[in-house]
């Protein structure tokens, strides 16, 4: 347990000082930018499993059997654990899922789920890189004994791609981040403009 608690202490502490590896004016995860191919993502993050235009992950990936209860098999068990998570995180915050889509088979969204105690730390690596958010709205969940939670929306215009950063009171055990392409947020449109279109025909 203390390993544990001292491997995220030390996670959460780099994102603040390394959160993302790419041009500062730049969205990217782990270093693949938005746009990189396929190819680009799977390289650099051989933990998601990619098929056609998606890519996924989840944390259970990174656990695997574990053969022995010997200190030496825990210990190279818990290495490779947490190296794992390292490989996965965003901005110092542990990934539990994550699922990229790739349109004409380029990077161009990404959708993570993240553990709610990382979110706060998220939240100041991507404000130390790219200062304050184009868009924010902040309205604590109050529940029906009238405890406050945070609840929150956070978005960050990067030339012409955003990240939203979503915490909801309604759900304590995660937080979420998402990064959209031009492209994907304009094919978005598009599909969102078609779905009206044909829904105003329908009556």
């Amino acid at each position: 347990m203390k390993f544990r608690t001292a491997f995220m202490t030390a996670l959460l502490a780099f994102g603040l000082t390394q959160a993302f590896a790419a041009d500062p004016e730049s969205l990217s995860y782990k270093g693949v930018l938005l746009g990189a191919s396929v190819a680009e993502f799977q390289e650099k993050l051989p933990d998601y499993q990619c098929r056609e235009s998606h890519c996924t992950f989840s944390k259970d990936a990174c656990n695997g059997a574990l053969t022995s209860v010997s200190k030496a098999v825990v210990d190279a068990y818990n290495a490779r654990s947490d190296a794992c998570k390292e490989r996965t995180s965003f901005g110092g915050a542990l990934v539990t899922n994550g699922s990229a889509s790739f349109l004409d088979g380029r990077f161009a969204k990404l959708v993570l789920t993240i553990p709610t105690p990382h979110m706060e730390v998220l939240l100041a690596a991507v404000m130390q890189r790219y200062g304050n958010p184009t868009v924010s709205n902040d309205a604590p969940f109050v529940n029906g004994l009238g405890a406050q939670f945070p609840n929150w929306q956070k978005t960050w215009t990067i030339g012409d791609d955003h990240l939203t950063l979503v915490l909801r009171g309604g759900r304590l055990d995660e937080g979420g981040a998402v990064l959209t392409s031009a492209e994907q947020g304009q094919a978005a449109e598009d599909s969102q403009a078609k779905k009206v279109q044909q829904g105003s025909k329908d009556f």
